[in-house]
């Protein structure tokens, strides 16, 4: 079942966090262990509610809509499957092997970033590799770098994070997808193999921990209403000459920390001869490995409600996916910076600020903050605009 949503009411001391969504396949029923990928959380149905004070029911089937309770408080959202646990799985990667029609205005093109659409995920992707494209109207292959209007391609897709989903000969419901580009749908296509990527073992130690993870009775949402804001983690970066992102970063702490909000800094070098200590060398041969561990740092600090800030040069695409890979369900919280005036990575940023514009950025940024509902708009501690 594809998370279509989770739904939580206050009144009157009502704390069910309803999830729910369309069953595809197979059935649920009270008491069932269900497994919540790509973030590998379980818990036990403990009941499954009706509308409109309808009566109520112990199971529900494929085809019917449905919201269930969990006896354990998890923290899902949207996007994710749910599935029987010791049943078929979901395959679970960022990089997949597709088989796709084009209807795109424009070519199917390598560098640009488009929208992929499966079940209830959406998420930013790259065309990887074009493998073979047939003309619908000869019916002939030729060999392209690119996939134009009708034309059928077997194309590798990068996507910007782990995703769940089914190879769709197994599972067609949720191995169809549809790619949208510039707010239009421009192809669609299913899923022949899930590709395994330098981010699967990446992968499968998050699912573990998140399956040992021990936790207590105090929620995210009962810190993020007590600390009147929600957790995240800022990367500010840049080049390696420019010290700028070191001085907004601890601007930006400061300033947080002045208005109130629960907030932490750290550098690199704090990681590097701290919990990395053992990692001989800061190569690119080790560098995922002391990402990943950056991630774990991260996602402490958000399951315990803090801001975390964090300074680190040269911050690239791919450090941006293993961290969002290790932070899980967590992903959507990560807001990556660009300090200076040129872009030397193929990062592409949330916000970048030249070096005419740093004086104000640690502002702008809280501002952006309070956009997107990491710190709440009844915050009395800053002024509302």
């Amino acid at each position: 079942m594809p998370v279509q949503d989770v739904y939580k009411f206050t009144e009157d001391g009502d704390n069910r966090r309803i999830i729910a969504g369309r069953i595809e396949s197979g059935k649920i029923t009270v008491g069932d262990k269900v497994v919540f990928s790509p973030s590998g959380k379980t818990s036990t149905v403990k009941t499954i509610e009706s509308f409109n004070n309808e009566p109520s029911v112990t199971t529900s089937s494929a085809g019917w809509s449905v919201g269930f309770t969990t006896t354990e408080q998890i923290f899902i959202k949207r996007g994710e499957i749910a599935f029987l646990k010791n049943e078929q799985k979901p395959k679970v990667t960022s990089l997949l092997k597709t088989r796709l029609f084009w209807l795109g205005k424009q070519p199917f093109v390598k560098n640009k970033k488009y929208l992929f659409k499966l079940g209830t995920a959406k998420v930013e992707m790259k065309l990887e590799t074009v493998e073979r494209v047939l003309d619908a109207s000869t019916l002939k292959t030729k060999q392209s770098n690119e996939v134009r209007r009708n034309d059928i391609a077997e194309c590798i897709l990068r996507l910007d994070k782990i995703t769940a989903f089914d190879v769709a000969e197994e599972m067609p419901e949720t191995g169809r997808f549809v790619i949208v580009d510039d707010y239009e749908i421009s192809g669609g296509g299913v899923v022949v193999e899930a590709l395994a990527d330098e981010h699967s073992r990446i992968y499968e130690s998050t699912v573990r921990r998140n399956e040992k993870w021990e936790s207590i009775a105090i929620t995210e949402e009962m810190r993020a209403e007590r600390y009147n804001q929600r957790a995240c983690m800022i990367l500010i970066t840049g080049s390696p000459d420019n010290t700028l992102r070191k001085i907004l970063a601890k601007e930006l702490t400061e300033k947080l920390f002045q208005k109130g909000k629960f907030v932490y800094f750290v550098g690199m070098a704090n990681l590097l001869y701290g919990i990395g200590a053992d990692i001989r060398g800061i190569g690119e041969d080790v560098r995922p490995e002391h990402i990943r561990r950056l991630a774990e740092i991260g996602n402490m600090m958000m399951h315990i409600g803090l801001i975390l800030v964090v300074s680190a040069q040269d911050i690239s695409d791919n450090d941006v996916r293993i961290l969002k890979t290790s932070l899980n369900g967590r992903s959507d919280r990560l807001i990556t910076v660009w300090a200076g005036n040129t872009i030397t990575t193929d990062l592409d940023p949330d916000l970048k600020f030249s070096e005419n514009e740093i004086h104000n950025a640690d502002e702008d940024i809280i501002k952006y903050l309070k956009r997107n509902g990491f710190i709440f708009s009844f915050d009395f501690n800053y002024s509302l605009e």
